[in-house]
This record gives structure tokens, C-alpha cells and sequence, in this order.
């Protein structure tokens, strides 16, 4: 059960990534400057120095042989003080709790070696309200009960799509985006599309797919990161942040993808 949480993460963000798209696994880099890659599930030996509880989970600040480090586990009891093994830990980089107002530039999720996962039933009202939540959320609901790797999930076929473009200074079609992606580097744009592929609640976001009828192979479609989700064939309106080389951890790097976007529906 334990190993469920890297399952999870990793195998949702695969089955969101183009089977076309232009991505790398990455060596050395991450989304934080002169931080270290991602690395495997590893387990985390320490004695909790400092604890914050909040709805399903801990955030446990720990004393470890390397130095101090944080992880987030499903709650427990454990107090400071206490010695405790956190096990299949997954790093995550740049992490935000909204729910607390707090950041972490690295921070580890993961499950007590003693403990069981938190089970957070279908339609709970703190699902979805936390970062942390999409992650022990997602390994509750078992929606990766094998370890091995299925292939990417394809886009939905919604036939010939033509939508027109967004209105307004800051509307862009998707080749747009694409092709003058150097200029929109971190600037905002809204792009009106059609949802074809959407994975919800993994690391914290919502992950979409959205295209216009522009653009070929992988430039025929966006990558977005949002709090908010739509059904697949959805019309949408999305507003959200040009980002480039993006390097979310755990092997997974976009050249161009759409985050903190929000989402109008049509």
C-alpha cells in the first residue's frame, strides 16, 4: 500500500504526457535553480523535530543522518521526538499548501514504515482542497493498482475541432502559443480550445490537454496545469502562465506547458 503514492503520481502524469510531445526525462536539472534531480522512491530514517497537522496528513520536519528534511504523510499520531521511518518517499519541488499558506522548496511524500495510507472516501469535502490531498487521494482510490507501465493514454478523437480564437490582448491560438513561445515566456495568455485529455488530482493539479484545430503534431495541442478541471470535449477558455523548459520532477519535463491556469467554461 505504501507504494501506491509514487504509483499513483507517476502513472497518471505518463498517461497525461503526448505520446508526440517533445519531452526529455530529465538528468540534472529541476524546477528549482542549483537543486539536485529528483530522485527515486527512496525511505527517510530521522526523529521528527517539528509537526504540523492538517485535515488527512502530517507535514513531519525530521532530523535525519543528512540534515533536516520535511515529508508529508497520511496522519498520525507520532509526536516530536518520536523516531519514525518514512517509506516509498517521492520528492516534489516548489510545493505550496494553500490550505496552510506555506512553501517548501523540497519536500518528501510518503507513509510511516508502520503505518497504512489515509483513506480519504469518495466525494469528502477536503479532497481537492490542498495540494498535498491529490496525491494521498489519488492512492486511496487505487487508481494505479499495477506497477507496470501502461502506454500513454491517446487523446480523445472529437473529430475535425475548430474553435475560434479567445478574444482580448492576451488570446492566443495554440500554434500561436507555439510558435511565438520565446516572447511568451512567462506572460499570460488565454487560449480557447476543446478539452481531449484530462487527469485530475495528481501533485496537486488538474491536468489538461486542449485543442483549437491549429497546429500539427505535437504543437497541435497545450499542456495545462490548473486548480480547476473540465470533462474531455469540453469548450474552455484558458487562462494561465507560458512556462518553458519545465522540469516538474520524478523524469517528467515539458519544453512548453500552460500553469496556474484557470478555466471558463463555454
Amino acid at each position: 500500500m505504501s507504494n501506491l503514492f509514487l504509483i499513483a503520481a507517476t502513472l497518471a502524469i505518463a498517461a497525461c504526457t503526448r505520446p508526440a510531445a517533445p519531452t526529455r526525462i530529465a538528468q540534472q536539472s529541476t524546477s528549482i535553480p542549483a537543486a539536485e534531480a529528483a530522485p527515486a522512491a527512496t525511505t527517510l530514517d530521522g526523529e521528527v523535530t517539528e509537526k504540523i497537522d492538517a485535515a488527512q496528513y502530517s507535514y513531519l520536519k525530521l532530523q535525519t543522518g543528512s540534515g533536516e528534511v520535511w515529508a508529508a504523510v497520511p496522519r498520525t499520531d507520532k509526536e516530536v521526538g518520536d523516531k519514525v521511518k518514512v517509506a516509498s518517499a517521492v520528492w516534489m519541488t516548489g510545493f505550496t499548501s494553500r490550505s496552510m499558506n506555506r512553501s517548501w522548496d523540497k519536500i518528501a511524500f510518503g507513509t510511516l514504515e508502520e503505518g497504512a495510507p489515509a483513506v480519504l472516501p469518495a466525494g469528502h469535502p477536503a479532497i481537492g482542497s490542498d495540494p498535498a490531498q491529490g496525491m494521498f487521494a489519488q492512492a486511496a482510490a487505487g487508481k494505479a493498482a499495477t506497477a507496470q507501465h501502461p502506454a500513454p493514454a491517446a487523446a480523445a478523437d472529437l473529430g475535425n475541432i475548430k474553435v475560434a480564437r479567445a478574444s482580448g490582448p492576451q488570446g492566443r491560438t495554440v500554434v500561436e502559443v507555439w510558435s511565438k513561445r520565446a516572447s511568451l515566456k512567462d506572460q499570460k495568455v488565454a487560449v480557447r480550445g476543446k478539452v481531449v485529455k484530462a487527469t485530475d488530482g495528481v501533485m496537486g493539479k488538474n491536468w489538461l490537454h486542449v485543442k483549437d484545430g491549429t497546429g500539427e503534431g505535437a504543437q497541435a495541442d497545450l499542456t495545462v496545469a490548473s486548480d480547476d478541471t473540465a470533462a474531455v470535449g469540453s469548450t474552455v477558455v484558458i487562462t494561465g502562465v507560458v512556462h518553458l523548459d519545465k522540469d516538474l520532477g520524478a523524469g517528467y519535463h515539458y519544453d512548453l506547458i500552460v500553469e496556474d491556469a484557470t478555466l471558463k467554461h463555454e
